[in-house]
């Protein structure tokens, strides 16, 4: 198959390659950083965000709708306060 983009460089304002489901963990952080998140159930999402490479402090996004993409680079999505479902990671 051809791609028509692959004379694009990848950065952080580019379209995510990889999509994996996501488990959300109390104890393990994400295999990768995320460049996005997909919620596919409403809920809330309580996250560990990525700061310039080190981990942030827990962060609850109360009210996500479901079919939301949500520009946030995280380490972990935590079971503790996530409600939401079909959580998808974007890279």
């Amino acid at each position: 198959m051809k791609d028509k983009a692959t004379h694009i460089s990848r950065h952080n304002g580019s379209p995510g390659e990889n999509l994996w489901p996501i488990t959300p963990s109390d104890d393990a952080d994400l295999a990768f950083v995320t460049r996005g998140l997909y919620v596919g159930g409403d809920g809330d999402l309580m996250v560990i965000p990525w700061n310039g490479g080190e981990l942030g402090d827990p962060v609850p996004i109360v009210g996500v709708l479901a079919g939301s993409l949500l520009p946030f680079r995280v380490a972990r999505v935590l079971a503790t306060g996530t409600t939401a479902t079909n959580i998808v990671g974007i890279d």
